[in-house]
C-alpha cells in the first residue's frame, strides 16, 4: 500500500473548473458535486450547435480530466494523467470528489490454490 498526494489540477482541466465552481457560494471543505446530464432533443440540437461552433457552452468544452488508475505516478501529471473529454459526451452522471483520504486494504488470508488469479490478493 501507497499513500500518494495528488498535485493540484492543472488548470485548464475539469479537474480545476469543478474545484474552483461557485467557490464564493461553498465553504472549502464541501465541494463535492453531483452532475446529471440529460439526455433528449434539445441537447442533441445542442450538441449539434457545439460542433458547428455556433454556441459557446462552458460545460461543451474539450478540457483533460485527471484519470488516477492502478498506475499513477505525480511525477508525470502533465504529461498523461488527462484525458480530453467534453463531460457531456463521455457521461451520463458525474460524481466528482473535492478531497478524498486514501483507502487501507481489507486483511484477507492468503490462500493456496491452483485457480486463483496471480493478483489475488496482492498480485504476488
Amino acid at each position: 500500500m501507497e499513500i500518494m498526494n495528488v498535485p493540484k489540477a492543472m488548470e485548464d482541466s475539469w479537474d480545476h473548473f469543478l474545484h474552483n465552481l461557485d467557490e464564493e457560494e461553498t465553504d472549502n471543505e464541501n465541494r463535492d458535486k453531483t452532475i446529471v446530464f440529460e439526455r433528449d432533443s434539445y441537447l442533441n440540437n445542442l450538441l449539434q450547435k457545439v460542433k458547428d461552433n455556433a454556441i459557446y457552452d462552458e460545460h461543451y468544452e474539450t478540457r483533460g480530466q485527471r484519470a488516477i488508475g492502478v498506475v499513477y505516478n505525480p511525477q508525470y501529471e502533465k504529461y498523461g494523467n488527462y484525458v480530453p473529454t467534453i463531460l457531456p459526451l463521455r457521461y451520463d452522471a458525474l460524481l466528482f470528489i473535492d478531497v478524498s483520504n486514501a483507502l487501507y486494504p481489507l486483511h484477507i488470508k492468503q490462500v493456496e490454490d491452483k485457480d486463483l488469479p496471480d493478483t489475488f490478493p496482492r498480485g504476488e
